[in-house]
C-alpha cells in the first residue's frame, strides 16, 4: 500500500519538497542580500564621516602650523643667544616662549564607529584598506595624543616654576620687560626650557602633524575608491 501510494504521488512529494528547500534557499539568499546592502550603506554613511573628519583635522593641522608660525624665530633667537634688548622690548611673543600652548585633537567619532562595523560585520572582516586606516588612525592619535600630553605638561612645568620669581606679576603686568625678567632671559635655564619645549612642539607635534596630513591625502584615495564600490 506504501509501494502504491509512494508511486502514485511521489513525484508530487518530491516537486513539493524541491519547491520548499528552493524558496527556503532564496529567502536566505534575499535576506543576506538585504543584509549585505544594508551593511554597506551603513558601512558607506561612516566612512563618509571619516573623509569629514578628516578634512576637519587637515583644517586644524593647518591652523595649529600657523599659530606657531611667529614663533619660530624667536625660539631660534634664544636657543642662539641672538636676541638683543631692543629684540626682546619689541617681540610680542617672548614672555610666553615656555608657556606656549595650542590645543589640538583630532576627530574620531568616525573611526571609533568605524571600528565598531568591522567588529559586528561578518561582510568587510578582510577588508585590508578599513583595516590599515583604522590601526594607522589609531596609532597616529595615540601618538599626537602623548605628544600633546608632553606640551601640556611642559607648560604647566615652566609655569610652576616662574609663578615662584619674585618678578613674575610684573612680567604680565607692565608694559615693559623689567631687568629681572630680562637677565632670566638671558641665563642657561631659559634657554634650556626653550629648547625643550621647542623640540616638544616643532620636532615632535608639528613634525608629525604634517605627517598625518600626508596620511590623510594617501587614505583619501584609497577610501574614495572604496565609496565607489559600496
Amino acid at each position: 500500500m506504501i509501494k502504491e501510494f509512494l508511486k502514485k504521488y511521489g513525484i508530487h512529494i518530491l516537486v513539493e519538497v524541491f519547491i520548499i528547500v528552493v524558496g527556503v534557499l532564496i529567502a536566505l539568499q534575499v535576506n543576506n542580500w538585504n543584509e549585505n546592502r544594508r551593511q554597506n550603506k551603513q558601512l558607506k554613511g561612516i566612512l563618509q564621516k571619516v573623509m569629514k573628519e578628516w578634512e576637519q583635522d587637515t583644517l586644524s593641522i593647518n591652523s595649529y602650523i600657523q599659530h606657531y608660525e611667529p614663533y619660530i624665530e624667536e625660539y631660534d633667537k634664544v636657543i642662539e643667544r641672538k636676541m638683543t634688548d631692543a629684540g626682546l622690548d619689541s617681540c610680542k611673543v617672548c614672555r610666553g616662549l615656555i608657556l606656549n600652548y595650542y590645543p589640538y585633537k583630532s576627530e574620531s567619532i568616525g573611526i571609533d564607529l568605524l571600528q565598531k562595523h568591522i567588529t559586528s560585520s561578518n561582510v568587510i572582516k578582510n577588508d585590508t584598506v578599513i583595516y590599515n586606516i583604522i590601526q594607522g588612525q589609531k596609532t597616529l592619535d595615540e601618538t599626537l595624543n602623548q605628544m600633546a600630553q608632553r606640551i601640556t605638561d611642559d607648560v604647566d612645568h615652566n609655569l610652576l616654576h616662574i609663578s615662584n620669581k619674585e618678578w613674575f606679576g610684573d612680567m604680565y603686568t607692565s608694559p615693559k620687560i623689567t631687568n629681572d625678567y630680562r637677565q632670566y632671559y638671558k641665563s642657561n635655564d631659559f634657554r634650556n626650557r626653550t629648547i625643550r619645549h621647542k623640540i616638544f612642539i616643532y620636532n615632535n607635534m608639528i613634525f608629525t602633524l604634517k605627517r598625518y596630513k600626508e596620511y590623510i591625502i594617501s587614505s583619501q584615495e584609497e577610501l574614495e575608491n572604496k565609496l565607489k564600490e559600496l
